[in-house]
């Protein structure tokens, strides 16, 4: 936080100096859109006195498509071509038989489940509202990856 806004949109520095922009809301202004000043967001590690280091910035992202591929290639003896084909294929056998409900043993079941009529309310004004029955589609995870991830109790 080197610098701050003065009450005319000016910056001043750490050490007092004062650049006036032609236009208050000029890049570099330290103003957003339409003259007002840009809020400042700070981390949490700002206020509580923290390490940054305690701030968790690489969160493990999911697998794409092509490194599930290439995972399961290397692991089954297949080519990563293979490997996407039979991605694709079971995916394909997922939707067709999805109504009947279909199961990956050890990883979970796809299921219809048909909702009931309900009442609702708008969240903006309050109003109740007739929420209409629907199909949706869900996924029930298998008991024993749930044990296999969280860990057995």
């Amino acid at each position: 936080m080197a610098s701050f806004l003065s009450s005319r949109g000016a910056i001043r520095g750490a050490m007092g100096t004062t650049a006036q922009h032609k236009y208050p809301c000029a890049p570099g202004s330290g103003r957003g859109m339409h003259g007002k000043p840009r809020v400042l967001r700070l981390s949490p590690c700002f206020y509580w006195g923290l390490p940054l280091s305690t701030l968790n910035t690489n969160m493990a992202k999911a697998l794409t498509k092509s490194q599930i591929a290439a995972s399961l290639a290397e692991t089954v003896g297949l080519t990563k071509k293979q490997a996407v084909q039979t991605l694709e294929a079971l995916v394909a056998l997922a939707y067709k038989n999805a109504k009947n409900s279909f199961t990956i043993p050890g990883l979970g079941k796809i299921v219809l489940v048909n909702r009931k009529a309900r009442m609702g309310r708008n969240p903006a004004t309050g109003e109740t509202i007739k929420i209409a029955a629907k199909r949706v589609v869900k996924f029930r995870v298998a008991k024993a990856a749930k044990d296999a991830i969280l860990g057995s109790k």
